[in-house]
């Protein structure tokens, strides 16, 4: 109570909230009991996950192979509200990729035997940060929840780390003249060109970032012939 009187502040506890909307109703009443004000007002208490979507915002979709990528993924109960905070819920990731928490877990311990699907946990305003294992594959990652609607995929697809094009090159090259003389049987005989011989060989790899987005690889080298494919 205040001072004067004329204010009071009742503090509850341990006040049971079900799944939903929970509505709070206080009467006001004077000496006499009659009403003189009602006072109202709707408590949201999340459900399970029912509904996941990727927030590229708060996400860090970039392999550089080493950091590790950080998908968040906004969850929802049924009603579209937020999940609250501390919610536990399973998850797995398509391969090539594979989580975090998996990757620690083989370190510590690689003949233990682990199942198939982790745990990922609900932080503030409905958001899971999923950590994969630092990778330098690029595409698309594919985790799946599982929520009280059934399972969900959440794609997200990690780009190439911004990077300077690597550049390779070779070639190699042996140039000859035949000049024999003086035997009984000549070079053509022998079905050797007479005058100029040579051989050689071009190779080249390079590899790097195209309209910010795509790694692109592209490698050709001239030992290495297959018919009509590298002709």
């Amino acid at each position: 109570r205040n001072k004067a009187g004329t204010v009071a502040v009742s503090r509850w506890t341990g006040v049971d909230l079900g799944d939903g909307d929970n509505h709070f109703e206080v009467i006001v009443r004077d000496r006499a009991g009659n009403e003189i004000r009602r006072l109202e007002h709707m408590v949201h208490y999340s459900g399970p996950p029912a509904h996941a979507e990727l927030v590229p915002s708060l996400s860090h979709l970039v392999a550089d192979g080493k950091n590790s990528p950080v998908i968040a993924v906004r969850l929802r109960d049924q009603d579209g509200f937020p999940v609250r905070a501390g919610v536990v819920g399973q998850l797995g990731v398509n391969a090539p990729y594979l989580l975090q928490v998996r990757a620690d877990a083989l370190d510590r311990d690689p003949l233990n035997f682990q199942p198939r699907k982790l745990q990922y946990i609900v932080a503030r305003d409905g958001i899971a940060y999923i950590k994969l294992q630092p990778t330098t594959r690029t595409g698309e990652a594919v985790l799946n929840l599982e929520l009280v609607n059934g399972p969900q995929d959440v794609r997200a697809w990690l780009e190439p780390q911004e990077r300077d094009w690597i550049l390779v090159g070779l070639a190699e090259g042996t140039v000859g003249h035949n000049n024999v003389s003086g035997n009984m049987e000549n070079l053509s005989a022998a079905d050797i060109d007479e005058n100029i011989y040579q051989d050689g060989r071009v190779a080249f790899f390079a590899k790097g970032q195209v309209r910010g987005e795509w790694l692109l690889t592209i490698s050709y080298d001239t030992a290495r012939n297959r018919g009509d494919v590298d002709d």
